[in-house]
């Protein structure tokens, strides 16, 4: 890669990495010392070095399919817990704050907000919940506003992905899990939040086993907010319920429900204001799955239904949107080869959309991959998979990855990969029809397809965890509008792009109860021919910093906890001159958030503030986002 920038942050990053992962500073103490001098040195220095702490290594599953330890997968994966310093943290925000993102939002709560990764459109990202696909087969995204605080974990792959999930892994997978491992005591926990401009929250869940064999959860949450734009209020809604049944030894059935329900008002752009426009959502997700072994075979069926109704005050008109999305799917993991793993499957999804805007449509899709991990020697671990994709619409697809990982130390791992990933057209995409606007679809519409170069290094001890990543993609075909001699517009293949970036993270525990954390992402995504230009709303330059006091013990059944958090955005190309204007940029921002705790025993009284500074910013042209706001909060926790 020919580029400056990115050589220097390379060097800047390796010599981190020098200068940290070898300089391990050990204390020593003098053996002449007399026994009590001895012990007050050793506990002096044990409340002011890090205390070590012998955790088991983090395992993921998203970037193979099965179960691998992090540091050592090869890919770049963050992993977010709940944080329970903000026990109501916007699942958005903490999203926006790992590497390789930038935040893509059209005003407050309850406004559409989406995740470019790594410079590639919202469309290009693959929202999973416990597996299960969650993008509309209507529009390609997911909102979301649509997920609630309560998850296990998340998992976020970068790179492309369509090897072992097929369509719009092109930049990466958001793996939402839900799945936590069954409490042997009751346990139900309750959170209130209030705050200005009318905003609330509430959820509640409580966790019990109903039997030997059998455990259940649910939960519902509430949030509300009267908006600081007319018509930007927000009124929404989750609730999910799940069995876990156990029947025989190393068999698991997990049955499990969600649903969503929102209604906002639409307030417009500053530009095109509409104060009356407004929209109701609602998304029910049903899943069943058969497990041996976790990891060795399951079989899952699952359902999601989702609609979309948007009101236009101005012609008076309701714009109904549903689509039927099933899904049928297995995988088998087998150690087939000596010194190695392999995992295979497949997968039917017929989809039924009905739209006022597309007309109503079936559609099928049957697809099955291979993923091969192999060890040659101890430290080395190669995998090699494909993906094959059958459409009822659009040529097949097929997509193969190769990709490896060296243990070089005990805390030092590199990797690389090469891989190639789709992005589908959408039921929009190639159906659209609206004869006001002169706006048309394309049947006839080919999927994206990238390919992508990744390498870089991941390092981790007990007080400390960092990352480098560099990484380029190539992508043909790309589906965007594009106006004809008629001055109507429809839907094209017409468009190649090319993006190359570093993504650097560190995240050091200082004492056992402050760490901080930061992260920055360089990421270029232009024209591939002679113009060159850049692509709008991609970031050249963006920047996360935390700092946080872990629950500093007070007293006994008394513990404070703060965090701050900000992120630096770069300008960002709106549109370029031409016969329809001069074009424009968004400046860039810094916007920061804070949030402030007292633990009393089991009950966490909190008070945060979003957007400390007051600062005046948009991620997306003519939509302005929310100035500062504050709440209170209460999250109390319960056994038995």
């Amino acid at each position: 890669m020919q580029n400056p920038k990115i050589s220097l942050i390379l060097v800047a990053g390796c010599l981190f990495f020098i200068t940290t992962g070898f300089a391990q500073q050990t204390p020593t103490t003098n053996t002449a010392d007399k026994p009590d001098t001895l012990k007050q040195k050793q506990d002096t220095l044990s409340q002011i070095l890090p205390k070590p702490k012998y955790v088991l290594p983090e395992v993921v599953v998203t970037a193979t399919r099965t179960p691998i330890v992090e540091k050592v997968a090869p890919a770049s994966v963050s992993v977010l817990a709940p944080e329970e310093l903000i026990p109501a943290q916007n699942v958005a925000t903490a999203l926006s704050q790992t590497q390789g993102v930038s935040l893509g939002r059209y005003g407050g709560l309850g406004s559409e907000t989406s995740l470019l990764l790594r410079g590639a459109s919202m469309e290009s990202v693959l929202y999973l919940l416990d597996g299960i696909p969650l993008n509309s087969a209507q529009n390609g995204s997911f909102d979301l506003n649509k997920l609630s605080s309560n998850f296990q974990k998340i998992e976020v792959v970068r790179g492309p992905a369509s090897h072992l999930y097929g369509a719009n892994a092109v930049a990466g997978v958001v793996n939402i899990i839900t799945d936590n491992p069954p409490t042997e005591k009751a346990y139900s926990k309750v959170t209130f939040e209030k705050g200005n401009y009318g905003n609330q929250f509430v959820q509640g869940e409580l966790e019990k086993n109903l039997t030997k064999y059998a455990h259940f959860s649910i939960l519902g949450s509430w949030n509300k907010t009267d908006g600081q734009r007319v018509n930007s209020d927000y009124d929404g809604s989750n609730y999910s319920l799940k069995l876990l049944i156990e029947p025989i030894s190393d068999w698991q059935v997990r049955i499990r429900y969600q649903e969503y329900k929102s209604e906002n008002g639409v307030p417009g752009s500053t530009a095109y204001q509409t104060p009356a426009d407004r929209q109701k959502d609602r998304q029910q997700d049903v899943q069943f799955k058969l497990s041996y072994k976790e990891d060795v075979y399951w079989i899952t069926a699952s359902q999601s239904l989702i609609e979309t109704r948007f009101y236009d005050a101005l012609f008076n008109t309701t714009t109904r949107h549903f689509t039927r999305q099933s899904a049928g799917e297995c995988q088998i993991s087998l150690p087939l080869l000596p010194s190695g793993k392999t995992v295979f499957g497949g997968s039917y999804q017929p989809i039924k959309g009905e739209s006022d805007v597309t007309n109503n449509h079936n559609l099928h899709q049957v697809a099955g991959f291979l993923n091969q991990q192999y060890q040659p020697i101890e430290k080395l671990l190669v995998v090699v998979g494909a993906h094959y994709g059958h459409h009822s619409i659009y040529r097949d697809q097929i997509s193969p990855s190769i990709s490896a990982s060296y243990e070089a130390r005990p805390t030092l791992s590199v990797y690389a990969s090469c891989g190639k990933a789709f992005r589908a057209p959408t039921i929009n995409d190639l159906y659209w029809k609206d004869d006001l606007w002169m706006m048309y679809g394309n049947p006839d519409l080919r999927p994206e397809t990238s390919i992508q170069i990744e390498g870089g290094w991941k390092m981790e001890n007990p007080s400390l965890k960092s990352s480098l990543s560099l990484f380029q993609r190539k992508t043909k075909n790309m589906i965007n509008w594009q106006e004809q001699p008629d001055f109507s517009w429809k839907v094209m293949n017409i468009d190649k792009a090319k993006a190359q970036g570093v993504e650097l993270m560190m995240d050091y525990k200082i004492l056992a109860c402050l760490t901080v954390s930061g992260n920055y992402t360089y990421c270029k995504v232009k024209e591939d021919s002679a113009n060159g230009r850049l692509l709008p709303y991609r970031p050249l330059n963006v920047a996360n910093f935390s700092l946080a006091i872990n629950d500093y013990q007070i007293t006994k059944g008394l513990q404070l906890g703060w965090k701050f958090q900000t992120q630096y955005t770069d300008m960002q190309v709106v549109s370029y001159p031409s016969i329809w204007g001069t074009g424009k940029t968004l400046p860039r921002y810094i916007v920061s958030n804070q949030t402030l705790s007292l633990k009393i025993r089991d009950a966490r009284l909190y008070w945060k503030v979003e957007n400390l500074f007051n600062a005046a910013y948009q991620t997306r042209d003519s939509y302005p986002m929310p100035r500062r706001s504050y709440a209170f909060g209460i999250s109390w926790e319960f056994w038995d």
